[in-house]
């Protein structure tokens, strides 16, 4: 009886590098009409529903007897082109492993909406593979995918997944960016240094259990520490104090960058939030001269402000000891004197509590405050300097 063997030994898709159902189904199509036994290995670590579907769906039409082997892995998709066969072997060590259809969404809230019952129409489907291939009910089915099974040679056959064993496997099929939730830590040791997918023939790596055991202690001390970084540490033969010591090392040394990066980032906020504010100073305040010496002349005259206003205060004290000495002689000039206070104390006061206040809740230097106030409060710096100069006037007349 002539048969031939077709390989799935990489992920399914259309990317380059990956079996696509066109080129498998091609591969099917050629097979010579005298053949009636075909055998499909498989090392597989999934990819394209659509794609995995097609695939599964021509092995099933084909009139010859197809007997699909899992001779290292059959996950996600590639589980139900496994499932296709007539006869279904698994090698000893061997796995199945079966989750929930997933996808990347983008778009408006409605094309995301229709993305989410795609997703439950293409996992409805796959219950109704799983549950009329295996021993296993459609609910068990459900519950089964939204764990995330993992089945080894032995539990496939118990549920029905695969129909019997056929010697050991090639490592198992693992991407190196493959993240999954419930990835057994005897299939990560069983695995451990070995590159997958993409037609490679590899040696079987045997492995203690007290490796397994190892794998296991370093997760527990080292919360958070990828795949690849235990991997490397197994391969160079540390102990568990020491990739426990480079694990802590590892990520304090990536704590200080994002503290650097934070760093880093805070000061060119502060310094973008600074020009903006200056980019609305320029705005705001009328422009007194065309020059590019106006922001200069500004200072010039906030400066002459507070000398005025520092003038004043101690033209005052020193009127307030005259006025004190007067008064013991007369009540009248103390009078004159104290309603003439009473009023120039009135937009001095304004400024400098305004300016105070800027200082005490934002923390900035008194010669920031006062261009802010001057800003913030148009016309009250021009009022304090003419209040300042009628209050001279009347010190006169007194």
């Amino acid at each position: 009886m002539p048969e031939v063997t077709l390989d799935i030994l990489q992920t399914i898709g259309r990317d380059a590098g990956e079996l696509s159902s066109k080129a498998f189904i091609e591969q099917l199509r050629n097979v010579p009409r005298n053949v009636d036994a075909i055998n499909v290995d498989i090392n597989s670590e999934g990819g394209s529903v659509f794609e995995g579907n097609a695939i599964a769906e021509a092995l099933k039409q084909h009139p010859a007897k197809i007997t699909t082997r899992c001779i290292g892995s059959a996950l996600s998709i590639a589980s139900v082109v496994f499932l296709a066969g007539d006869e279904r072997l698994i090698a000893e060590n061997g796995w199945v492993m079966i989750h929930e259809p997933m996808a990347e969404s983008w778009g408006t809230a409605s094309e995301i909406r229709q993305q989410a019952e795609l997703i439950d129409g293409i996992r409805e489907k796959m219950v109704i593979d799983y549950a009329s291939r295996t021993a296993v009910s459609p609910s068990q089915a459900e519950n089964m995918m939204r764990e995330e099974t993992w089945l080894d040679s032995s539990d496939a056959i118990k549920y029905g997944f695969a129909t019997g064993v056929t010697g050991r496997a090639v490592a198992v099929a693992l991407g190196k960016q493959t993240k999954y939730k419930n990835m057994p830590t005897r299939l990560i040791a069983s695995n451990a240094g070995v590159p997958g997918g993409d037609n490679s023939i590899l040696e079987d790596v045997e492995m203690s259990e007290s490796f397994g055991q190892t794998i296991a202690a370093i997760r527990v001390r080292c919360r958070g520490a990828s795949d690849q970084f235990i991997l490397r540490q197994l391969e160079l033969g540390t102990g568990i104090d020491e990739v426990t010591a480079a694990h802590n090392d590892a990520q304090a040394s990536e704590i200080a960058e994002l503290k650097q990066a934070l760093a880093i980032a805070e000061a060119r906020l502060a310094e973008y939030e600074e020009e903006e504010e200056e980019e609305e100073e320029e705005k705001t305040t009328p422009a007194t001269t065309t020059s590019e010496d106006a922001p200069v002349e500004e200072e010039e005259e906030d400066e002459e402000v507070e000398e005025v206003v520092m003038q004043e205060e101690e033209e005052e004290e020193e009127e307030e000891e005259t006025t004190t000495a007067k008064a013991k002689g007369s009540l009248r000039p103390v009078a004159t004197k104290t309603r003439r206070r009473s009023r120039s104390l009135t937009y001095r006061a304004k400024w400098n509590k305004a300016i105070e206040d800027y200082m005490a809740n934002t923390g900035a230097a008194r010669d920031r405050a006062i261009k802010m106030i001057n800003r913030n409060h148009p016309g009250l710096r021009e009022r304090v300097v003419n209040e300042s100069q009628l209050n001279q006037q009347r010190s006169v007349a007194v």
